[in-house]
This record gives C-alpha cells, sequence and structure tokens, in this order.
C-alpha cells in the first residue's frame, strides 16, 4: 500500500469513530500563555506562539479546555453561555476539535 493511500486509510479510520455534537455551555476560567522567548526556561503548556485557552463546563456536566483565538478570549467573560461545537470519540468518550461561539 502506498504512503498515500495508508493516510487516507488512517484519516477515515480517526473520523469514522467519532461523532459531531454541539452543547450549551458556560466559560469558568480563561488563560493565556505567552509565547516562549529564547534563551528563558519553558513554561507548562508554552510553544513558540501565544495561545489563549478557555475552561467550559457543558450543560452535560463535562469539562473542556478550548484554544480560541485572542478576538474571542477577550470578549468572552467567566459565567458566559456560550455554544461548544466538538467530536466526540464512540469508543473512548474523548472530546477534541472544540469550536466556540457566543450566544
Amino acid at each position: 500500500m502506498s504512503r498515500s493511500s495508508h493516510f487516507i486509510l488512517a484519516l477515515a479510520l480517526l473520523t469514522a469513530g467519532c461523532t459531531k455534537k454541539s452543547q450549551s455551555a458556560v466559560v469558568i476560567s480563561k488563560d493565556y500563555i505567552p509565547a516562549h522567548v529564547e534563551g528563558t526556561e519553558y513554561q507548562e503548556r508554552q510553544t513558540d506562539k501565544e495561545q489563549w485557552w478557555v475552561m467550559i463546563e457543558m450543560t452535560n456536566g463535562r469539562k473542556a479546555d478550548a484554544p480560541v483565538d485572542a478576538e474571542l478570549w477577550k470578549a468572552l467573560k467567566v459565567g458566559e453561555r456560550v455554544r461548544a461545537d466538538y467530536s466526540e470519540g464512540n469508543h473512548t468518550g474523548t472530546i477534541w476539535g472544540i469550536e466556540l461561539h457566543k450566544h
């Protein structure tokens, strides 16, 4: 099997085992992680790019961290309701690919 065939098969297997879902959620915290500056020690989760994270609690009780852009991070307030669109693994229940939207 060619390398591209392996890639297509792996992609199909990854996406076949998940379900797209949408839940209402509440912002419970926000986290800003600055970009790593050369010559300084790395902090936890730090990369060479700035990162903005929002922790949410969905109406089903599950909590998740969602990466967002700077504009949305600044606009969202703790306690605010959002819509979370995400994929959930059918076998593991793992949540991934979260996208947040203001109501």
